[in-house]
């Protein structure tokens, strides 16, 4: 919602030609370029003093480009035990003006296979004749009882599109007796606000609704000065009454059977240490549940019951994580459920309403044996405790309690999490042959990936997978050799080891052959003359590559490049030289470090990486040593001229 700004076009007049030219275009000329625009976009919700309340929608769009056909499926998702669609108008005008009405719709439980989940629904509406040129126009009424929690209501509504928008109108209608709050954030658009005896309406009509802004990587997070323009409505109160109302639903819903009890005190048989207790909880709910993917919503907050999530031996993330907290309670350990969300996601949650939707994940608290705690998240296997994926850095928590809630954060990782190292020996023959052995230490979450993904593959897709990573590591040539190191654990990096044979892998000419150090290619990212956002890494890594090169006999080391190191702040590059007898060594190092750099300072950062390619491109240079004899026959020759 505070992810996009809107910006409405607002034409001079000018006496130049240019904006003559610019104020005479339609709004279809503006943005003929895009797949589709927005020639109406609407939304109206009335709530009544019963809670339930009923939304309009009403959206015309124009197909430009063949790329937008896949509009003719129009999908309405709705809960349906609390909601009722009750009008459907939809159809689709041609460019030569016929009207053609949809032409079935169609009712599709995303969650078929999981009958918990059956309220889950989608309605598909089919429209005919959808190509370039055509109109979308379609109106749906949902009559809903309410959100899950008893006599609340909220709504987040942005006021930004990247589909440009030439008419953008959003109408809420609210009862005055139901006190719901009200808050802006930037906004450029005030709402024209009315009253009567019993409502207070919101009401925004806005023309030419687009962001023209490019998306740019390396964007810093979310942060309260950056919020886009956005409202949201909360008739609760505060997260102290969220945590409050979750943790009443916790308790209802936690149910230890003599089955679970059985269970947890089986799969923590032999162990004592709090952790060592807690991975094998989790442990046997990786290896014995199914995951749903379900994210927190109106009508998907309340966790099912532990006994039922047992029984049927699946869960969304809510649900999971309760059975966690009630294997976890068998063995004597505390834990509390944990609203979840990404740092990229969300600015930080204690500056917005009370809203439960704003977090879309949840994961468990555990507290440990000195007064502290510590995240297990049943969804993250090959992660042991206290390791996360990257993404999961400086991400927002809210803890559900007993006596209101907490708001916390998971730690920043430290720059030995992202770390990686390659090590490679070779020696090189005179005839520019080589046999090389190169020993990686993979990343974590590289490790994880792959491993999770080899033991879904088949015996010939494993095999497919080895030749291309055989390709990858040998650079063409005759693998002899490969093995892996801790690939049937199951928590750790990975290790490989790859030995291969190249037989033209260096060029000899005059009694040369020359060694190529590959330079840093350059950042797409950086090459655009002009930025708009800061720049900034998310977190500290650190790649480290050591190459030892073993001198054929009968040559020497002609030319070896300098050391040198490079820093533009968020990326950092020492590569250094060693000469050791008949051995050259190469050291690098690559660091990427967790800062931000101002847009004014974009220009220093496109010409460090303009240059960085050509001033990290080097060679060493190898030439055959000569015997006394040829020395003489060279030296008679300059004698003889």
């Amino acid at each position: 919602m505070k992810k996009l700004i809107v910006f409405i076009g607002i034409i001079n007049l000018c006496a130049g030609l240019v904006f003559a030219e610019d104020a005479q275009q339609s709004f279809e000329e503006k943005h003929q370029d895009k797949d589709v625009i927005f020639l109406e976009y609407g939304e109206t919700i009335k709530v009544r003093e019963d809670w339930s309340y009923r939304r309009e929608e009403h959206k015309k769009l124009k197909i430009i480009k063949e790329e937008a056909r896949s509009m003719g499926e129009i999908p309405i998702p709705y809960d349906k035990e609390r909601d009722r669609i009750v009008e459907i108008s939809a159809y689709t005008t041609t460019p030569d003006g016929k009207k053609h009405r949809y032409t079935k719709t169609n009712d599709i439980s995303p969650y078929a296979s999981y009958p918990i989940y059956s309220n889950a629904m989608v309605k598909m509406v089919t429209m005919p004749e959808v190509n370039v040129g055509s109109v979308i126009e379609y109106k749906v009424v949902i009559e809903s009882r309410g959100s899950q929690i008893k006599n609340a209501f909220w709504e987040e509504l942005s006021l930004t599109s990247n589909v440009p928008a030439k008419l953008f109108k959003i109408t809420l209608i609210l009862p005055k007796k139901l006190d719901i709050q009200y808050k802006e954030f930037n906004l450029n658009h005030k709402p024209k606000i009315t009253q009567n005896h019993t409502t207070i309406t919101y009401a925004w009509e806005i023309a030419d609704v687009y962001d023209e802004r490019k998306a740019e990587d390396y964007v810093p997070p979310p942060r309260v000065e950056d919020w886009m323009e956005g409202v949201e409505f909360s008739s609760i109160k505060s997260w102290k009454d969220i945590s409050r109302w979750y943790y009443a639903l916790v308790q209802k819903n936690l149910k230890i059977t003599p089955d679970i009890e059985a269970m947890a005190e089986k799969a923590i048989v032999g162990k004592v240490a709090l952790k060592d207790k807690a991975r094998s909880i989790l442990e046997y709910i990786q290896d014995n549940f199914r995951y749903v993917s379900m994210s927190l919503g109106p009508y998907s907050l309340e966790p099912h019951p532990t006994d039922q999530v047992f029984k049927n031996k699946y869960g969304d993330c809510k649900d999971l994580s309760l059975l966690c907290v009630a294997m976890l309670k068998v063995a004597g350990i505390d834990s509390n459920i944990a609203l979840f969300r990404d740092e990229f996601s969300i600015t930080d949650p204690r500056h917005d309403l009370p809203i439960p939707a704003l977090f879309d994940h949840a994961i468990v608290s555990v507290k440990d044996e000195k007064g502290g705690s510590f995240y297990v998240d049943p969804q993250l296997k090959g992660y042991d405790i206290e390791e996360y994926p990257l993404y999961y850095q400086n991400a927002y928590t809210f803890v559900i309690t007993a006596d209101g809630g907490k708001f916390e954060r998971l730690p920043m990782f430290p720059e030995e999490r992202a770390y990686a190292r390659r090590d490679i020996n070779t020696v090189i023959n005179s005839d520019g042959s080589a046999l090389s052995e190169v020993t990686s230490l993979w990343s974590l979450d590289t490790s994880i990936e792959t491993r999770e993904q080899l033991k879904s593959l088949d015996n010939t897709q494993k095999e497919d997978f080895y030749q291309r990573l055989n390709a990858m590591l040998s650079d063409g040539g005759e693998v002899l050799e490969r093995r892996w190191e801790n690939f049937d654990a199951r928590y750790g990096r990975l290790k490989s080891y790859i030995k291969v044979r190249r037989r033209d892998a260096y060029l000899v000419s005059d009694d040369m052959i020359i060694l190529d150090v590959a330079g840093y290619q350059r950042e797409i990212e950086f090459t655009k003359d002009k930025r708009e956002n800061p720049i900034f890494y998310p977190g500290d890594t650190c790649d480290e590559s050591v190459a030892a090169y073993q001198v054929p006999k009968g040559f020497r080391v002609l030319s070896l490049p300098k050391d040198f190191e490079k820093d533009i702040g968020f990326l950092s590059i020492k590569r250094e030289y060693k000469r050791d007898k008949d051995k050259v060594t190469i050291r690098e190092v690559t660091r990427q470090k967790r800062i931000e750099i101002p847009s004014e300072e974009y220009p220093r950062v496109k010409e460090f990486f303009d240059k960085l390619p050509s001033e990290t491109q080097q060679r060493i240079v190898l030439r055959r040593t000569k015997s006394w004899r040829q020395k003489l026959k060279e030296i008679w020759a300059i004698i003889k001229q």
